[in-house]
């Protein structure tokens, strides 16, 4: 009785097998046909600060956006203080998504959860006025968070994008702020791209002597000196 039930063990077994071998074959793609890989998540969400205009892929043209943004692409690949400056609807915002969307940057710096070293590759889109409202949130009664845990945020990310530069206060308080968060992500080489309605002697007095000493290193500024897309 068991000699018969290990035939038709046997037969059972081998039965699944080429069932398997069957249903491999019909998925197998036919001579000359390539395999489409996974799309790869993007790294431009929306839970990382980004508008839902800039989620999508655009495809932009001009030569010269197209040289600044190779150009740029490489500075911030080389964990640099990038600048994009120049007047409204010029393409700045949308050329940070793009470089964004690329990934030729750092991962995030790693943090202990108590198990295990975490790390990911976070693009973070910050306007400079929300930054400071955030940092002024934590002093209010019962704030979960403190000026620390918004810094640090800031600072671990592989990229970190500050638009509307020019809205800010430029108090002491806020340059000081600015200049600590700079030169953490300098010293860890990871890039930061500044984006500003400024011409190139606004920035520069907009920026600390030692910021501006970290962009003539390992940095650029880019201004986009031609008229906006947004009234084509």
């Amino acid at each position: 009785m068991n000699a018969t039930r290990n035939i038709h063990d046997g037969a059972d077994i081998a039965a699944r097998i080429a069932c398997s071998l069957e249903k491999l074959i019909e998925q197998a793609p036919d001579d000359g046909e390539v395999a489409v890989p996974a799309a790869r998540t993007s790294l431009v969400r929306p839970a990382h600060g980004w508008d839902s205009r800039y989620v999508e892929e655009a495809e932009l043209s001009g030569e010269r956006w197209h040289d600044f943004f190779r150009d740029a692409k490489t500075q911030v690949a080389g964990g640099g203080i990038v600048a994009f400056l120049g007047n409204r609807g010029t393409g700045k915002t949308r050329m940070a998504a793009e470089i964004a969307r690329a990934g030729f940057w750092p991962t995030d710096k790693g943090e202990w959860n108590g198990n295990m070293v975490v790390t990911g590759k976070t693009a973070l889109y910050r306007r400079a006025m929300d930054i400071f409202l955030d940092l002024r949130d934590c002093a209010k009664k019962g704030s979960a968070r403190s000026e620390k845990d918004v810094l640090d945020s800031l600072a671990h990310a592989g990229l970190l994008v500050i638009d509307e530069f020019q809205e800010r206060g430029e108090s002491e308080w806020e340059n000081r702020i600015l200049c600590n968060l700079l030169d953490k992500r300098y010293a860890t080489r990871r890039p930061t791209v500044l984006i500003a309605n400024h011409t190139v002697a606004e920035m520069t007095a907009a920026l600390s002597p030692s910021v501006r000493d970290r962009m003539r290193e390992g940095g650029k500024a880019f201004v986009f000196d031609w008229g906006s897309w947004r009234r084509r």
